[in-house]
């Protein structure tokens, strides 16, 4: 396991969450998240030396996390630069936390990332010859 792969592509996450809390929302939103997983792929393929789908995932999970992370830091603006997601959280029982919400949300998409981001490494790294 390559570790230094995985944390290289961390900052990633950061930059997710702070586009996330300024108002990316929706389709742009699903547009960054591909983004991040075709980044990710081309790192770990050039990087990782095998493993790809396991280091793929990781380094979407780790992503996602510091995403929700860093919109559950700043939940007030997040919840200012997206109205429609105040309504989501008005709607939930006053039990629920916004920023667990939040960082669960991230941690979701990181992983649904991290899988198509592990499958097509793996796939082009088998047309690439490696293994």
């Amino acid at each position: 396991m390559n570790w230094k792969v995985i944390m290289y592509l961390s900052p990633l996450g950061v930059a997710v969450g702070f586009a996330g809390i300024y108002g990316l929302s929706g389709d742009p939103r699903v547009v960054m998240w591909l983004g991040t997983s075709l980044i990710c792929g081309v790192v770990v393929i050039r990087h990782a030396g095998r493993d790809y789908f396991v280091h793929s995932l990781l380094a979407c999970i780790l992503i996602g996390l510091l995403a929700g992370l860093t919109r559950a830091a700043m939940i007030d603006t997040y919840l200012l630069h997206n109205i429609q997601m105040e309504d989501v959280y008005g709607s939930m029982p006053k039990t629920v936390q916004p920023r667990l919400v939040a960082i669960m949300m991230g941690l979701y998409f990181g992983a649904v990332a991290g899988a198509l981001s592990g499958s097509l490494s793996v796939a082009v790294g088998k047309l690439m010859g490696k293994k």
